[in-house]
Protein backbone atom coordinates (compact mmCIF):
# COMPACT_ATOMS: atom_id res chain seq x y z
CA UNK A 1 0.00 0.00 0.00
CA UNK A 2 1.32 3.41 -0.92
CA UNK A 3 1.52 6.17 1.64
CA UNK A 4 1.24 9.89 1.18
CA UNK A 5 4.58 11.71 0.95
CA UNK A 6 6.33 8.49 -0.11
CA UNK A 7 9.08 9.07 -2.67
CA UNK A 8 8.65 6.98 -5.82
CA UNK A 9 10.24 6.54 -9.24
CA UNK A 10 8.38 5.72 -12.47
CA UNK A 11 9.60 2.35 -13.75
CA UNK A 12 7.01 1.97 -16.55
CA UNK A 13 5.25 4.71 -18.53
CA UNK A 14 2.52 2.99 -20.58
CA UNK A 15 1.44 6.23 -22.28
CA UNK A 16 4.94 7.48 -23.25
CA UNK A 17 4.43 10.79 -21.43
CA UNK A 18 8.13 11.21 -20.72
CA UNK A 19 7.76 10.15 -17.09
CA UNK A 20 9.91 7.00 -17.25
CA UNK A 21 12.74 7.26 -14.72
CA UNK A 22 11.42 10.44 -13.09
CA UNK A 23 11.11 10.65 -9.32
CA UNK A 24 8.24 12.24 -7.43
CA UNK A 25 6.22 12.21 -4.24
CA UNK A 26 2.80 10.64 -3.71
CA UNK A 27 0.46 13.43 -2.65
CA UNK A 28 -2.82 11.50 -2.35
CA UNK A 29 -4.61 8.27 -3.09
CA UNK A 30 -7.34 8.22 -5.72
CA UNK A 31 -10.99 7.46 -5.01
CA UNK A 32 -12.71 4.10 -4.59
CA UNK A 33 -13.05 3.60 -8.36
CA UNK A 34 -9.28 3.81 -8.82
CA UNK A 35 -7.88 1.99 -5.78
CA UNK A 36 -4.64 1.08 -7.59
CA UNK A 37 -3.88 4.67 -8.66
CA UNK A 38 -2.27 7.60 -6.83
CA UNK A 39 -1.54 11.25 -7.54
CA UNK A 40 2.19 11.96 -7.83
CA UNK A 41 3.87 15.39 -7.78
CA UNK A 42 6.89 15.60 -10.10
CA UNK A 43 9.41 18.44 -9.85
CA UNK A 44 9.99 20.47 -13.02
CA UNK A 45 12.75 19.32 -15.36
CA UNK A 46 14.38 21.02 -18.31
CA UNK A 47 12.25 23.86 -19.66
CA UNK A 48 9.19 23.09 -17.52
CA UNK A 49 8.14 26.02 -15.40
CA UNK A 50 6.05 24.33 -12.74
CA UNK A 51 5.58 21.02 -11.04
CA UNK A 52 3.44 18.32 -12.64
CA UNK A 53 0.77 16.34 -10.82
CA UNK A 54 -0.22 13.11 -12.55
CA UNK A 55 -2.55 10.25 -11.74
CA UNK A 56 -0.53 7.06 -12.22
CA UNK A 57 -0.96 3.36 -11.52
CA UNK A 58 0.89 1.80 -8.59
CA UNK A 59 2.23 -0.92 -10.89
CA UNK A 60 4.22 1.78 -12.74
CA UNK A 61 5.94 3.00 -9.56
CA UNK A 62 8.80 1.78 -7.41
CA UNK A 63 9.82 3.13 -3.98
CA UNK A 64 12.69 5.61 -4.22
CA UNK A 65 15.17 6.65 -1.53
Amino acid sequence: MAAQRQKVRVIHDPHANGLHGRAGVIISLCGEEFVDYVYVRFDPTGSQRGEQIRMISLECLDPYK
